[in-house]
């Protein structure tokens, strides 16, 4: 089974997959791969644009093979509202706030408020944190993905998901 992380946006009507530059219909996208798994992260949209991403998600519950995170908090906290049956990971600026409290020797004050711990294999400072951020994962009982990668990172065991970055 496949497991592909990337950006998600709205543009020309409809969600994208991809980067500004070089993008593809998030629908279509979803349909040609329908037995992979997404880890899509969304970029900031208002709310008409995320009641149109509900829809297409609800559409034959491909939300089923979706892990959602965002750039931000509350993109994740609005949509966990209206969605809550959803798969949620956390935002980056949840792991910029975490190195702050993990340097001041205070993660075990964060709570992850999300179903998974997405720690990203770039930039890399995070990965620096990544020790702090897994021992807090586990103390609270969450699943724990690093990535986006290429290949293989043999410092991961096997209880650590990895995803490949799509092109």
């Amino acid at each position: 089974t496949e497991f592909y992380y990337a950006d998600v946006f709205y543009s020309e009507g409809a969600w994208q997959i991809g980067t500004s530059d070089k993008f593809h219909s998030l629908a279509y996208t979803l349909q040609e791969h329908y037995n992979s798994y997404f880890f899509i992260n969304i970029v900031d949209a208002d709310s008409q644009q995320m009641g149109s991403l509900i829809k297409l998600m609800n559409n034959g519950e491909k939300w089923k093979k979706i892990v959602f995170t965002a750039s931000n908090d509350n993109t994740i906290v609005n949509l966990r509202k209206i969605s809550p049956q959803w798969t949620y990971a956390n935002s980056t600026i949840f792991l910029l706030k975490f190195m702050m409290f993990s340097s001041l020797k205070l993660e075990s004050m964060m709570d992850i408020p999300t179903d998974i711990l997405f720690i990203k294999s770039t930039p890399h400072y995070f990965m620096n944190y990544q020790s702090a951020f897994m021992n807090e994962a586990r103390r609270q009982n969450k699943l724990i993905f690093i990535g986006p990668v290429s290949g293989p990172l043999e410092e991961f065991d096997s209880t650590h998901w990895l995803m490949n970055q799509t092109e």
